[in-house]
């Protein structure tokens, strides 16, 4: 029974570790297109705060969940950039995807067809990570989850700490 117990106190901590792992350092550089075949360069944000969205298949159906709360409250001083994992479709049907992304989101969604940045950041598949970009470049928080009035409210926490300085 201990053994049990040991485990699952040694898997939390190892998963608070990765969630924990990037926070403090330099966000990943990147150009990626977005379903219109726009480049988009990480470099081209320097000096903005930023909200990363990033989200697999599955993982998009919560997405809103944040945005619908976090949209409102910091249209005006962060920029929110929605991110794409797609290195699982084939590259015959990558046309085909871009079109469903045109017919589905007006915003730009930025796709990363080999999932560099969902590996790099370590995001579980089915839910979205949150990444909080300070206007230096680094990332000061990170979250992964559905959207919840908890979760939220820890990154409103975050963010509002960063905005008051």
């Amino acid at each position: 029974m201990n053994n049990k117990i040991l485990v699952r106190i040694v898997l939390l901590f190892s998963s608070f570790i990765v969630l924990a792992s990037s926070i403090g350092s330099k966000s990943l550089s990147y150009v990626l297109e977005d379903q219109y075949g726009n480049e988009h360069r990480s470099v081209n944000n320097n000096g903005k705060r930023q909200l990363l969205f990033l989200a697999d298949r599955s993982g998009s159906e919560f997405t809103s969940n944040w945005t619908k709360v976090l949209e409102p409250l910091y249209r005006n001083t962060i920029e929110f950039v929605a991110l794409a994992d797609v290195s699982s479709v084939p590259g015959f049907l990558k046309g085909f995807i871009k079109g469903k992304f045109k017919d589905a989101y007006s915003n730009p969604i930025l796709m990363d067809w080999d999932g560099k940045l969902f590996e790099y950041y370590n995001c579980p598949e089915g839910i979205p990570t949150i990444l909080f970009v300070d206007n230096k470049g680094i990332i000061r928080y990170k979250i992964s989850g559905k959207g919840t009035n908890s979760e939220l409210q820890m990154l409103n926490e975050v963010i509002n700490q960063y905005l008051s300085k």
